[in-house]
């Protein structure tokens, strides 16, 4: 599998990428399925324990003989993995999609801590005449 950005594609390329799109999403969907809950921990400030209060309500719904996983998608500071005892666990990457890793008590995880470098933070590759732009909801 190959992946482009979309400054890569264009016009009528070959690449069908609507189809490829569309075919992610039903992809999506159906390893979704059956999931039941989803319970969501954010705050638009940093350091206010996010992170623990994540790690702390998916142990005791394991505990509880709830199958649970959790998605870290911290940028900057991202231990979830840790704090689960999943961190340094390669995640395998098969036909059909990732395989988390699994923390204590059976928590399965997927963390961008599992994806860097040790003890690396994300830096973002940018090509020539290229910039990102974070902006918030509100603007």
């Amino acid at each position: 599998m190959s992946f482009r950005t979309y400054s890569e594609v264009h016009g009528a390329d070959g690449s069908a990428l609507a189809a490829q799109v569309a075919r992610q999403r039903e992809r999506v969907i159906q390893r979704l399925s059956a999931v039941r809950r989803v319970l969501v921990v954010i705050s638009g400030k940093g350091g206010v324990g996010k992170s623990y209060v994540t790690a702390a309500l998916a142990l005791a719904m394991a505990r509880g003989g709830r199958a649970v996983g959790v998605v870290d998608a911290d940028l900057h500071g991202p231990t979830v993995a840790r704090l689960l005892g999943a961190a340094r666990q390669p995640l395998a990457v098969r036909d059909d999609g990732v395989v988390p890793a699994t923390g204590r008590d059976g928590v399965r995880v997927i963390s961008t801590d599992l994806l860097l470098d040790e003890g690396r933070t994300l830096r973002w590759a940018t090509g020539a005449g290229e910039a990102h732009t974070w902006r918030s909801a509100a603007s």
